[in-house]
């Protein structure tokens, strides 16, 4: 029997009239248990329900420099009712340890940012959005070069070790304030200072509690009725409670979700090639870690009272689950009717779910404009409230994949061969088996549906014997009696012969009766993955294909052209080098299961589309 708290079941019965009960699970609609419960509970269902508001801002992170009319429009129309503004404020770049030149730089390019904030409100007010006023960037800056790379006092903020900052902290505030009052009706609150670092002891009277709530009591001076938004460093509930509604009225705790950061930020803290998976059992990292953390919130809100704002939470847009993360954490949120505000829109491309990676880099250039992909799908959902609390930890792709077969050449699985200085068994030129495009794919296959995939390495001769219809059709029945569910077909890359108009028949023919028979007797979904060198001809064959029998079609020719996508460099020999090394594996791998994901989404749309009403 199926047992659940009665604040759980409070919040699903609550839910209902946000979602429609049709969508709350049965077991709470029908379960007497859950009645019971809340018949015997109605005390705290009912403390419950008056804790978590009917309809919670939901929004993003934006930022100045990256805002005109059509980005406020967009935020509209997806349904944005909240945005966390970051005050970003240059200095010009002054050294915070001159303190004249610093504040003479910090004061002027406060005044500029102030400008910016004024017209952010405006156009926030036009919209009925409401703004949390993000000090984003605060005097003196941080202490530390960079992540990793302590200097003096690690990566602190420096107003908490030189007593001159706090007054500038309290001076900024102080200003900002008096020039937005004319806007309090659209400010959701003041956020006093983004992720106040301090990791080691402060200057005496400069711990962050103390900048902190000196700045908030300068601010209430001037607007007493405006919440106060304050977070802590690393995420401490114990100082998150010192900030009371006693001393500092209307007040919203805030928190950020990024853990694990080894997989939220895989690529920015970690190596590019250090690929993570979201949910990963082995390691701990499913929804139920997530629910810790939040929860930890929760206890503190009902001791406390007071709101909760989850300011920022992401992973990368090449994280393998990104999606899945995101619909966790917004599930997560929804569960105590919180507000939220995803990081970020608009901002650097690695967050922003407009932008998708052409393969892991952290170079602007790298990105391309994406007007769907299933983070942005996600968030839409989550944004006008179509993410219910029960989500979390439900597989994000409904069809699993149980049998996976992989045909291909040297890129998708070699033997050992000395002559060439190849002593491995799997893709040419991964360093580890776990990091070539096969391996990659299963695991995050498995992650995305929750279930184990067997795979296998099957040849069929597509490559240099298509004009041999008898071997291929031997090939193609041996496939389909291992009754895959999945199929990749990778070749091309030694295919140098189609050069004239008979060939490239031939090798069209072949291909397409592969791709036929697979999707038709096999019942399997086809992905044709075009040569990782550069194959005009034989690209534009296997997209017709694709196009012809409903295949998948991935093209990663470019991926050959460039040198760092190949192990050129790790091996003597000039073909070994040639084949994609660990990163130009993981980009075949990210193309390939995002290709696999547009695809089922778009079924599972067109298969809605077709039901009966």
């Amino acid at each position: 029997m199926k047992t659940i708290s009665a604040v759980t079941a409070c919040l699903f019965l609550a839910a209902a009239t946000a979602f429609g009960e049709a969508d709350v699970p049965d077991f709470i609609v029908n379960s007497p248990d859950a009645v019971e419960q809340l018949d015997a509970s109605a005390k705290s269902a009912a403390t419950c329900a008056e804790s978590a508001p009917s309809q919670p801002l939901r929004g993003v992170m934006i930022a100045p420099g990256l805002l005109n009319d059509a980005s406020w429009d967009t935020m509209a129309d997806w349904g944005v009712t909240l945005v966390r503004y970051q005050v970003v404020i240059g200095t010009d770049g002054k050294p915070p340890t001159n303190h004249v030149a610093y504040t003479a730089a910090w004061r002027d390019g406060l005044e500029k940012a102030i400008g910016k904030l004024e017209t952010a409100l405006s156009q926030a007010r036009k919209r009925g959005i409401k703004v949390c006023i993000d000090m984003h960037s605060w005097p003196g800056g941080r202490v530390g070069k960079k992540w990793g790379d302590p200097e003096e006092w690690g990566i602190d903020s420096r107003m908490f070790h030189d007593p001159f900052y706090p007054d500038l902290l309290v001076e900024s505030w102080t200003n900002i304030v008096r020039r937005v009052l004319p806007y309090r009706d659209v400010i959701y609150g003041y956020d006093i200072v983004n992720e106040p670092n301090q990791n080691t002891p402060a200057a005496p009277g400069c711990d962050q509690v103390s900048v902190i709530k000196r700045a908030a009591l300068a601010v209430r001076a001037i607007d007493p009725d405006t919440p106060i938004v304050v977070m802590a460093y690393g995420d401490s509930v114990n100082t998150l409670a010192k900030y009371t509604e006693e001393e500092l009225g209307p007040l919203i705790h805030q928190f950020h979700i990024y853990r694990p950061h080894d997989f939220s930020h895989q690529g920015i803290l970690t190596p590019l090639d250090r690929v993570e998976y979201w949910p990963n059992p082995a390691k701990g990292w499913t929804e139920n870690l997530l629910r810790k953390y939040i929860d930890t919130y929760r206890d503190l809100q009902l001791k406390t009272g007071g709101g909760i704002l989850v300011g920022e939470f992401s992973a990368m847009a090449w994280a393998p689950g990104a999606e899945t993360y995101i619909r966790d954490c917004i599930a997560l949120i929804e569960r105590y009717g919180w507000d939220w505000t995803y990081h970020a829109f608009r901002e650097w491309p690695g967050w922003s779910v407009e932008r998708e990676p052409v393969f892991r880099s952290r170079n602007l250039n790298d990105f391309r404009e994406s007007a769907s992909n299933p983070r942005m799908r996600i968030l839409k959902r989550g944004l006008v409230g179509k993410i219910a609390p029960w989500e979390a930890g439900a597989p994000i792709q409904a069809r699993p994949f149980r049998r996976v077969m992989f045909c291909g050449n040297s890129i998708t699985r070699h033997g050992p061969d000395a002559d060439i200085g190849w002593t491995n068994d799997w893709g040419m030129a991964a360093s580890a088996p776990e990091r070539d495009y096969v391996h990659l794919l299963v695991r995050a296959l498995e992650a995305r549906s929750g279930v184990r995939s067997e795979f296998t390495i099957h040849d069929i001769p597509l490559e240099k014997d298509y004009g041999d219809a008898e071997k291929i059709r031997a090939a193609i029945d041996k496939a389909i009696q291992w009754h895959p569910d999945l199929v990749v077909l990778g070749y091309g890359e030694n295919t140098h012969s189609v050069a004239n108009d008979a060939d490239e028949s031939l090798f069209r023919a072949a291909y397409l009766e592969t791709t036929r028979a697979l999707c038709e007797f096999a019942g399997a979904e086809v992905v044709l993955l075009s040569p990782f060198w550069q194959n005009e001809r034989l690209s534009r064959i296997l997209s017709e294909v694709a196009e012809e029998t409903g295949a998948i079609y991935v093209d990663i020719g470019d991926l050959g052209e460039r040198e760092e996508m190949t192990a050129k460099g790790r091996f003597e020999d000039d073909g070994v080098a040639a084949h994609p090394g660990d990163a130009g594996m993981i980009a075949i791998f990210d193309r390939i299961l995002v290709a696999i994901a547009e695809h089922l989404e778009a079924e599972e749309e067109k298969a809605a589309g077709n039901a009966l009403p």
